[in-house]
């Protein structure tokens, strides 16, 4: 048996190879980003959630307080709050407590939406708590 033979079957096994990773790379860095995700909302994040409430600035309206964090070392997620004050009186001013979760690195909404514009537009986070000047926190479900 010489190596001219042996190559073509090599070449296969590579193919193969190569495709079972491209296939399954996505599959396990979704299920990873997944998981993340929970042990993120499983421990609150180390949001400091009730000491960041009391440093939000009623008198300003837009982002702020964000906190960005990682989770395994890679998955990067963001908390923030988005205050809206009211011109009519200061206990109708509120805020809503956003949540940016990770992204796998092999997703396809990596190439249609960068990171910044990711974790700068909260129309990609979800909504998780209505903070209101008045003291009442509503979860949003």
């Amino acid at each position: 048996m010489n190596l001219q033979n042996l190559r073509i079957p090599i070449v296969y096994l590579f193919a193969i190879l190569a495709s079972t990773v491209v296939v399954a790379l996505p599959f396990f860095d979704h299920k990873l980003a997944e998981k993340a995700h929970a042990r993120i909302l499983e421990r609150n994040a180390d949001f400091n959630f009730e000491s960041t409430v009391s440093n939000i600035d009623w008198s300003q309206t837009g982002i702020q307080g964000c906190k960005v964090g990682k989770e395994f070392m890679i998955y990067k997620y963001q908390a923030c709050f988005w205050t809206t004050v009211s011109a009519k009186s200061n206990s109708d001013s509120f805020s809503i407590f956003y949540y940016s979760k990770p992204r796998p690195f092999f997703s396809f909404s990596r190439l249609l939406v960068s990171s910044d514009a990711y974790f700068s537009e909260l129309a990609y986070a979800r909504k998780m708590f209505e903070i209101f000047q008045s003291g009442k926190i509503v979860e949003v479900k």
